[in-house]
């Protein structure tokens, strides 16, 4: 059958036999040496095809048995510990089978064109690279070339393959199995965990893409903080040293996690571990023009769950009001001189959001948007001046009645973004976040409706 080489390095680099640190788009190796790198791109090759012999009472999933060599990541080593974790043919009990699943039990080439699916629904291609959804393109483009390394982090691809095929055509079997997929995933997940010389860089990537299928399936409100808690603690655990090669599987890990990271540290009501001067570091990159807006941003969202915190210890006299209120203040200031520049920059390159006719009678207007990452830096913008007049609110501030009232312009602002995020699929796992912020401060004639939205995508 067809296959491709194992070497995952760029054509000089395999050449030369030495070691290639696979950067995007180009790897360092060939930079320093000032020559043109020529990428990754495989020949084909003609490989046998085996199949594991496995107990007559379980159906074995028949992958090809040519795999692809990780990355060489310094974090990717494996130990003798996890042979059975990573090998040529990886074998699990498979879901009952249904004629729009069986693909997924053919060879590694079909198992590589599913990925490459998986890759375009949660982030399509951009007509605008650099205003597109290229950190989550990034961090699956690594995953791709890992599929065949380790049994969790294929069964993981696999659940949430199955799940957005399922939602997409509304597939009843596919979403179950999905399910049979994900139970079998957190199975061999548990054993991979228990092996101290496992790859992180893959039991990260497989416990994250565990968090999506849970923001996905949405079948408990709160069920994916489990699993978000489980990436933030591998990668506090790990520590910033770990994502500071910024053209690193590790580092494209980062950028996608750490909005969770502190989504999750919304929900615990906790302050965000990344809001340390250590992890501070990693959210300034050298490489970006100074002042980079969304970077800018990102530093602030960040200090908010810890804000939240404190006015919570405020009110229990436990934490100066007064510190607090001049910070908060001063970061809303900031926050609105961002999101002009960034209205500034729109106008420029024209991506502007634009009215058009809503979904439903209570909004007869809404936003579209030329792309999700536009979509959600205006979103992120609408929560965060929520969470900033919150803090003030609860401090106490002068002037509580405009803070409440910019809530709710928000909140309704929030409101008309959803039409267009609803149905892609990251759009719909950030709306289950926005909705929420928008309902606790939207009026009383928008909360129906936000219920009616929140109960639509957890169906």
């Amino acid at each position: 059958m067809v296959g491709v080489p194992r070497s995952t390095g760029c054509a000089t680099c395999v050449s030369r036999r030495i070691k290639c640190d696979e950067g995007r788009p180009t790897c360092q190796k060939c930079e320093k040496a000032g020559r043109s790198c020529p990428g990754y791109a495989r020949d084909l090759q003609f490989r046998n095809r085996t199949m594991t012999v496995v107990s007559r009472n379980t159906r074995p999933i028949v992958v090809d048995s040519i795999s692809s060599a990780s990355p060489t990541d310094s974090s990717s080593s494996l130990g003798s510990d996890s042979s059975d974790l990573r090998r040529d043919s990886v074998v699990a009990t498979t879901p009952p089978e249904v004629d729009s699943v069986k693909s997924l039990h053919l060879p590694r080439t079909e198992q590589l064109q599913i990925m490459s699916a998986l890759i375009d629904g949660f982030a399509p291609p951009s007509a605008e690279p650099t205003q597109g959804p290229s950190m989550i393109r990034d961090w699956l483009s690594f995953v791709y070339y890992r599929i065949g390394s380790t049994t969790p982090l294929d069964l993981a691809m696999r659940s949430v393959a199955c799940m957005q095929f399922g939602l997409r055509t509304k597939d009843t079997n596919m979403i179950n199995v999905s399910r049979g997929y994900y139970g079998y995933a957190l199975q061999t997940l548990r054993k991979a965990l228990m092996a101290p010389a496992t790859a992180q860089s893959e039991l990260q990537s497989t416990v994250m893409l565990l968090t999506f299928y849970e923001l996905m399936s949405n079948r408990k409100e709160d069920e994916w903080v489990r699993h978000s808690g489980g990436s933030v603690e591998m990668m506090r655990v790990r520590g910033p040293s770990a994502y500071t090669n910024r053209k690193s599987f590790d580092y494209s890990m980062y950028l996608v996690c750490r909005y969770y990271i502190v989504m999750e540290a919304f929900y615990k009501r906790k302050a965000c571990f990344l809001d340390s001067p250590e992890w501070n570091t990693l959210a300034r990159d050298p490489d970006s023009a100074e002042g980079d807006i969304r970077e800018s941003m990102f530093r602030i969202h960040v200090q908010i769950p810890g804000l939240i915190r404190n006015a919570q210890r405020t009110a229990a006299g436990q934490y100066d009001a007064f510190e607090l209120i001049k910070k908060t203040v001063e970061l809303r200031t900031t926050v609105k001189q961002l999101y002009d520049q960034w209205i500034v920059e729109l106008i420029a390159t024209n991506n502007m959001p634009t009215e058009v006719p809503g979904e439903d009678e209570l909004f007869p207007m809404v936003y579209h948007f030329n792309n999700l990452a536009v979509h959600g830096f205006m979103s992120q913008h609408c929560s965060t001046i929520i969470q900033l007049n919150s803090v003030l609110i609860q401090c106490g501030l002068p002037g509580k009645e405009e803070y409440i009232q910019e809530c709710r312009e928000q909140a309704e602002q929030l409101c008309r973004y959803v039409q267009f995020a609803q149905g892609r699929v990251l759009g719909s796992i950030l709306l289950h976040f926005w909705l929420i912020t928008a309902k606790r401060h939207a009026e009383d004639k928008y909360q129906d409706w936000i219920s009616a939205k929140q109960a639509a995508i957890q169906k």
